[in-house]
């Protein structure tokens, strides 16, 4: 129960330091706080995905400890964000109840996932890091579309701003 309790535990400190990265950062770099989550989430899950059951005890549960830190965050804080910003403010309450109902369901269907694949975690953990590199690929996605947004809105106001002198000056 302790070893377990390091999970929850770091997952906790993740709700805080992504919460706080998402109200810090600027819009462009909302990606971020999902990819430098997700990013060793993957990491971390493809190793375990190999080594799970040749891993000493106090090695496996900090690895899961780890998990804890890189999932939670993301998970329960990135939802119900995002779905300010998917939504706007007319529709962030369907948006967001379209995200707890999915991730409802896909939490019921990785429990019956573990069901069916019973004791062998080498596939669990296979499962885990597909998800895992899935969403990393769509938080890169985010990060980048944003990023290149930014830039282009940047230079759109740069040129407004520049043939917008001379007839300021006339």
């Amino acid at each position: 129960a302790t070893a377990s309790s390091g999970y929850t535990l770091l997952g906790c400190v993740s709700v805080l330091v992504v919460g706080s990265l998402k109200d810090k950062l600027p819009v462009r770099h909302r990606g971020a706080t999902l990819t430098i989550f997700v990013a060793p989430l993957f990491f971390l899950l493809a190793f375990l995905m190999r080594a799970s059951l040749d891993l000493p005890f106090h090695i496996a549960s900090s690895m899961v400890a780890l998990i804890g830190f890189c999932l939670f965050g993301p998970y329960k804080v990135l939802g119900a964000v995002f779905a300010v910003d998917v939504g706007g403010k007319e529709l962030k309450s369907t948006c967001t109840g379209l995200m707890g109902v999915s991730d409802n369901i896909f939490a019921m269907l990785m429990l019956l996932g573990k069901g069916a694949i019973g004791s062998d975690w080498e596939k669990m953990f296979g499962a885990l890091t597909v998800l895992s590199f899935v969403s990393l690929v769509c938080a890169t996605y985010v990060w980048v579309r944003d990023l290149k947004q930014h830039v282009r809105s940047s230079s759109t106001r740069d040129n407004q701003e520049s043939t917008a002198r001379p007839l300021l000056a006339a």
